[in-house]
């Protein structure tokens, strides 16, 4: 059941986390080792063995270094997997989607949905967006409602709360979903956000308003 009465169909399946996996320069580091270990083993004549052992060496440390930097890339890309608008991801007690993204209009003193508390006036150095958020329960004991755990955070700004919000939903039971509406605002220097819970599989980027996602609506319903 929606927040706002409207049918959700359920949401597919969320595309877990990557799995953890050795970084890359320490494979190398490791094979280099046990390759090592077996040249040591072959005799070389005593004439040749200071340029042999130097030559060694030096493929040693530059094969160590670029290994070393390739891992840098393959690791951060790794760590840094982020979900968008309309993606669905998990979390704990069932899963979540941003289905809606839009800007507040002042004009039309737009209040959001039955529930919500009227924003105040908006200062004219920041700007405002709302978000449809579908929560759907999976395993008990359901999902507990709280839109202060729903914190945004981009450059130059603190983790912050909604400035508004859908109130009163409470627990969603396993089997239910729910969609609920928060509120933002941010200063307009602040381009794209992420949209983070506790114990979320993956943030969920917000895109900056004039971008190729500013205005989004992935809602099914």
């Amino acid at each position: 059941m929606s927040a706002r009465g409207a049918r959700v169909p359920p949401m597919p399946a969320a595309r877990p986390a990557p799995a953890p996996t050795e970084p890359v320069h320490r494979r190398f580091r490791r094979f280099l080792h046990i390759r090592w270990s077996r040249l040591r083993s072959v005799r070389i004549p005593r004439p040749g063995r200071r340029a042999v052992a130097q030559a060694l060496l030096l493929l040693a440390l530059a094969a160590v270094l670029a290994a070393g930097a390739w891992g840098i890339f393959i690791d951060r890309g790794e760590s840094d997997s982020r979900a968008a608008v309309g993606d669905v991801v998990s979390i704990p007690g069932g899963q979540m989607r941003v289905d809606v993204l839009r800007p507040w209009d002042e004009n039309k003193h737009d209040g959001g949905m039955p529930g919500m508390k009227i924003p105040d006036p908006k200062p004219t150095d920041t700007r405002r967006f709302w978000l449809d958020v579908t929560l759907g329960a999976r395993t008990a004991p359901g999902i507990r409602y709280d839109p202060r755990l729903f914190t945004i955070s981009g450059t130059g700004m603190e983790p912050r709360e909604p400035h508004s919000a859908s109130e009163g939903l409470g627990v969603i039971i396993p089997g239910a979903q729910a969609t609920v509406t928060l509120l933002y605002q941010v200063p307009n220097k602040v381009g794209e956000v992420v949209l983070r819970v506790p114990g979320v599989s993956r943030p969920i980027v917000i895109p900056a308003p004039g971008s190729a996602g500013g205005t989004q609506d992935h809602g099914h319903g």
